[in-house]
Order: structure tokens, then C-alpha cells, then sequence
């Protein structure tokens, strides 16, 4: 009989313990989710799955806000998460035990874009072996509390703020997917590091769309997508009527707009009494919003500027779909239109500016845009863009960083 040593087999049975805890074998390189449940970013969603997957990676998307119904098109596994949402007081101690439950099975998190009024304290709970993605689609989002005003609504963003600037400058497993390189600017003089951040474009292709040969007649500017007072759709409404029908010039508005402040009710009034104003005032389907884009000579884009570049999907869907663009001389309208010389620029809040913008397109044949969206289109390629991703995403989940 073998010399049996009972501290020798007590301390075997404590490391097994130990191995079966820390040694696991997660099924998983990433699990996603989308934890503010906006319904346009599960889109961006099963974009981000699918580039994840073409990179060799083995990804769920697990049901957190409703990923099964809104991504049910998606070809990767859909994860049920036991944990109940209604079984806990507020979505932070939700998403803590979402968390908790999730990761054994994954080695890596993607969970969601960050906003204005996000709490990102529950990222602490992520064990720091895993490396935890955002996507950072505006720089802003996590400078709020600069810009603190005086109402019973700020002081919540303001706190929310200051905390999730905290928490994001301190997580070393934190890692950001940045849809611009001018936001990752933007990233690095706010103090965060460029092996933090990978390029992650908010719109890709897999053709190449031909420009249009001729203009239509009478000229088709098209704004378009949810409005608000920020997009200043009636500075445009006042360029085209000081211009008259005449000019040859037709705005189609096309969208549901905001309620706030009676927007809405103000926007079908401006619209009906404007000769050269179409309104489509329903929510549109993604076929008809493909349409109108296409069709269109021009996207218009009014937009406020903001404290930080934003990205913006619909410019890209319009120069993607070979459609040149007529934006503010402000990033990253500028920044595209300089580029590739896709489109017109004119200087923002400025009527008269907007109007010779106006007036140039209706004179510029569309073959002058037709280089500069090819080659905007080439740059946007998705196994061109994938190639990039890949050795920026290597990089992000190294050790080292």
C-alpha cells in the first residue's frame, strides 16, 4: 500500500478547487450586448458581431435589452440571460449580474455604446482578465460636466459625468471602438490611450456605387432621419424660399420629428407653407429610407455644431449610395467634403452662405462628385476596413497595454 500524506491530498483538493475557478475553458472570445437598448444601435450591433466573427473570433450576442427580437437576423448565437431584469431595483445592479452570470463563458465583453446620460459604474464589476469594449461614437458624452447648466435636469449628468469620466480614465481592461479618426483625437487630449482605441467605421460597403450622370429636374435635396430643433431644417426651408420655386430647387423632409418644444407641430406648419417643401413625416422603413437617399441628388445636412465630432451614419449611407452631400464647414462634414471632394460646404448658421451652396449644386454636374465618392467608397470597403480592424483589435487585447 502507497505512503498516503493527508496535508499533501488536502492541498491537492484546495488547488482543483482553485484550478476549476480561475482555469476555466470560456466558450466565447466575446460576448455582445447593447446595454442602452436603442434600437437603432443594434444595427451597429450585429456590424460589430460580424467583424468581430470575420476576424476569427467565436461571438454570442446575449439578450440583455431585447437583442433577440431586434438582432433575430443575425447569423450568431443568441445567448438567454437567466438573470431577470425585473428581479433588481435599477439597471446597474441588473447589468452587474448580467455580468456575473456571463462571465465564465467569454473571454472578452462588447457591451454597448456610451451616452449623456449613461452609468458606467457597473464596468467595474467586468474581472479585470476580460477587456471590455464601448463603442465612443461622440467624445463629448464623457465631458458633460463641463458644460454644466443650472436646471433640476443637469445635476444627475453632471454627476453621472464625472463619475463615468473617472471610471473610464481608471479601468485598464477598457477599450473603445472609435467610428473617426477625429474622435480618437479627441480621445487622446482627453488623457486616454491610443492602444485603447480601435477604428471601427459606423458605415461600411461591398460595392462600389456609381454617381449619377444628370440632376433631375427641378434639383432633389433631401434631409433626412429623426429631426430635432439641432438639425435646423427651417434654415433650409428660408434659403430655398428666398430663392424661390423658380430656382429650380425641391427639398424633401423625410422622418418623425421630435415633439420637444412643439418641433413637430412647427416643421409641418414651415413645410406646408414652403412652394419647394415636401414633407414625409412618418417613421420611415429601411427600404423606403434607401430609396429616397438614392434617389436624391443631394443629402443636406443642417446640424448644430456640437462640442465634438460626431459621427454621422446617414452621410455615409448618402456617399456610400453615390449621393454627394451639402453640410456646415465644421468636422467631419469638413473633414470628407476636403477629402475626397464629395460634396458642398457652407458656413454654418449663415443663410446666405446656404443659399450659393444651393445655387452651385443646381449649376455642378453630378459626374464632378463621381472620383471622390469612388474613392471614399474604396477607403470604406469592408475587407479593406476588416484588414485594419484586425491588427488594431491584436493590439487592443494584448496584455501589454
Amino acid at each position: 500500500m502507497k505512503n498516503c500524506n493527508p496535508m499533501k491530498i488536502k492541498f491537492q483538493k484546495i488547488l482543483n478547487r482553485s484550478s476549476h475557478i480561475y482555469c476555466y475553458h470560456p466558450m466565447y472570445d466575446f460576448i455582445i450586448f447593447e446595454h442602452s437598448g436603442l434600437l437603432n444601435h443594434f444595427i451597429d450591433l450585429q456590424t460589430i458581431g460580424k467583424m468581430l466573427h470575420d476576424c476569427g473570433y467565436k461571438v454570442a450576442i446575449a439578450n440583455v435589452t431585447n437583442e433577440a427580437e431586434q438582432c433575430a437576423n443575425s447569423t450568431l448565437p443568441i445567448l438567454t440571460v437567466s438573470t431577470g431584469r425585473a428581479s433588481f431595483r435599477n439597471k446597474r445592479d441588473y447589468l452587474s449580474a448580467v455580468i456575473k452570470e456571463l462571465s465564465p463563458k467569454t473571454k472578452h465583453f462588447y457591451v454597448g455604446s456610451i451616452l449623456s446620460d449613461s452609468d458606467l459604474s457597473w464596468l467595474k464589476t467586468i474581472p479585470s482578465h476580460h477587456k471590455v469594449f464601448l463603442w465612443a461614437l461622440r467624445s463629448f458624452f464623457l465631458t458633460a460636466h463641463k458644460r454644466f447648466k443650472l436646471s433640476r435636469y443637469y445635476p444627475v449628468t453632471f454627476i453621472r459625468s464625472l463619475r463615468n469620466n473617472a471610471i473610464t480614465h481608471k479601468l485598464r481592461n477598457l477599450r473603445f471602438f472609435v467610428s473617426e479618426p477625429i474622435i480618437i483625437d479627441e480621445l487622446l487630449a482627453l488623457g486616454y490611450q491610443r492602444d485603447q482605441m480601435v477604428l471601427r467605421p459606423e458605415r461600411l460597403t461591398h460595392e462600389i456605387c456609381a454617381a449619377k450622370v444628370n440632376h433631375s429636374s427641378p434639383l432633389s435635396i433631401l434631409s433626412i432621419g429623426a429631426l430635432r430643433e439641432e438639425k435646423r431644417i427651417d434654415l433650409c426651408i428660408d434659403a430655398l424660399d428666398s430663392l424661390g420655386k423658380e430656382a429650380g430647387i425641391h427639398l424633401t423632409i423625410a422622418g418623425k420629428a421630435y415633439k420637444i418644444h412643439g418641433y413637430d407641430k412647427m416643421l409641418e406648419q414651415r413645410s406646408a407653407s414652403s412652394a419647394c417643401t415636401e414633407r414625409i413625416a412618418h417613421r420611415l422603413d429601411d427600404s423606403e429610407y434607401n430609396r429616397l437617399i438614392e434617389q436624391a441628388d443631394y443629402l443636406i445636412l443642417c446640424d448644430e455644431k456640437q462640442p465634438g465630432c460626431v459621427t454621422n451614419g446617414t452621410m455615409a449611407e448618402a456617399l456610400l449610395a453615390g449621393t454627394p452631400i451639402i453640410a456646415p464647414n465644421y468636422n467631419p462634414y469638413k473633414y470628407y467634403v476636403e477629402k475626397y471632394k464629395v460634396g458642398l460646404l457652407y458656413e454654418l448658421h449663415n443663410q446666405d452662405s446656404l443659399t450659393s451652396a444651393l445655387l452651385k449644386a443646381r449649376t455642378t454636374n453630378p459626374e464632378f462628385f463621381k472620383n471622390g465618392l469612388t474613392r471614399f467608397q474604396e477607403d470604406f470597403m469592408y475587407d479593406k476596413v476588416l484588414l485594419n480592424f484586425k491588427d488594431e483589435l491584436q493590439k487592443a487585447l494584448t496584455d501589454n497595454n
